[in-house]
């Protein structure tokens, strides 16, 4: 993974208002798709999309939600879909705290899983209800995206990364 290559056009959208990057949500109907919050942030959102420029906003880890994010992964955009169903695009460019992209770099998706039922469960009462089906379902996203990663860009929001 080249960990020097600049950003280009693909930059992905974050919320205005929060600084999470969105991901895209298409309805089964198929006429249309919007932008959303992480499905991580569970409960925790009180407001509606305001979406910009990655440019903009310095997201948090789409991961673990931290807000010291350090890495950009570009992978294949991975979408959940089941026939007949809603499904959810989310998007080809994954923001990283340095932890979460350790598990990356060395392609652990199990490890990565104990770390969210870790830090998620901190906060969202559906993780600590059931570690065990959040880390599967984790895994069912993470894992092949893991495995499409082809580069790693520092964040240009990571001041104080002890590498830069």
């Amino acid at each position: 993974m080249d960990d020097t290559t600049p950003l280009g056009d693909e930059s992905p959208a974050a919320c205005n208002i929060c600084g999470n990057v969105l991901d895209t949500y298409y309805p089964a109907d198929g006429i249309s798709s919007r932008l959303i919050h992480p499905l991580w942030m569970g409960e925790h959102v009180d407001h509606e999309p305001d979406p910009v420029p990655m440019t903009v906003g310095a997201g948090s880890c789409d991961f673990c939600g931290d807000k010291q994010v350090v890495w950009w992964f570009y992978g294949a955009n991975i979408i959940t879909a089941s026939p007949g169903e809603d499904s959810h695009a989310w998007g080809p460019i994954w923001s990283a705290c340095d932890p979460c992209a350790g598990y990356v770099d060395r392609l652990d998706p199990q490890g990565l899983g104990r770390r969210l039922v870790k830090v998620m469960g901190a906060i969202n009462p559906r993780v600590r209800a059931d570690p065990r089906a959040a880390r599967e379902s984790w895994l069912l996203i993470h894992e092949p995206y893991i495995k499409s990663v082809y580069k790693k860009v520092r964040s240009p929001y990571a001041t104080d990364h002890p590498n830069g």
